[in-house]
């Protein structure tokens, strides 16, 4: 028996399991994924988001990635570049992900990794099944997105779909692409173009277009 049983360890997961089990409930984390797990993401934070990622994290631990130096928005032969001043934040989205883990194991919440969940009702409430385990929870927090298990339990997006197609790849950083710390985002008719790079060695490529 848990006091919260959270599906899900993205950031909208791990920051609940952080702050319910730092205000002493008793919390599961839960993903189908092993961590550091890839995600299709540009890797910037906003101000107020970098803010929310020290708080998340407590003080005394570094943030992994590196301060943002450059924003440049591209369109055709037009740039629309602005300094952040350091107030953005850019990391990978699987060092990210783990740091918030780690935070929420840190903070007291039990994590179950690499193995996927299902819900079955009973007795008016949800069990949260893991494998042959049964587990009793007060409350059961779905933090996994409008897809998949919200959907088998009958919960529906209510804004129109957009499919879209979004792929990533990570490649060695070079002269002809984003220095440490800068962001291109380039706009196209369909979809966008998104080069970040947050590591000396390491540029993140992010591509999303319409189906």
């Amino acid at each position: 028996m848990v006091d919260v049983a959270i599906i899900g360890a993205g950031p909208a997961g791990s920051a609940a399991a952080i702050e319910l089990a730092r205000a002493g409930r008793s919390v599961l984390l839960i993903d189908g994924k092993t961590f550091p797990r890839a995600k299709v993401c540009g890797g910037c934070l906003s101000g107020s988001a970098t803010t929310r990622f020290k708080q998340l994290l407590g003080p005394g631990r570094d943030l992994p990635g590196v301060p943002g130096a450059r924003i440049s928005f591209v369109i055709g032969s037009y740039r629309l570049t602005v300094d952040p001043n350091g107030a953005t934040w850019m990391v990978p989205r699987a060092e990210m992900d783990a740091a918030l883990a780690a935070a929420a194991e840190e903070a007291g919440a039990t994590t179950s990794f690499g193995r996927a969940a299902t819900l079955e009702q009973a007795d008016e409430r949800w069990d949260v099944i893991l494998g042959t385990e049964r587990i009793r929870a007060g409350v059961v927090l779905v933090a996994t997105g409008l897809s998949g298990l919200p959907r088998t339990l009958g919960i529906r997006n209510r804004c129109p779909s957009h499919p879209m197609v979004a792929q990533q790849w990570i490649q060695p950083a070079g002269p002809s692409l984003p220095a440490l710390g800068h962001v291109e985002l380039h706009w196209l008719r369909e979809g966008y173009v998104g080069l970040a790079t947050p590591h000396a060695d390491t540029c993140v490529v992010a591509i999303g277009c319409d189906r």
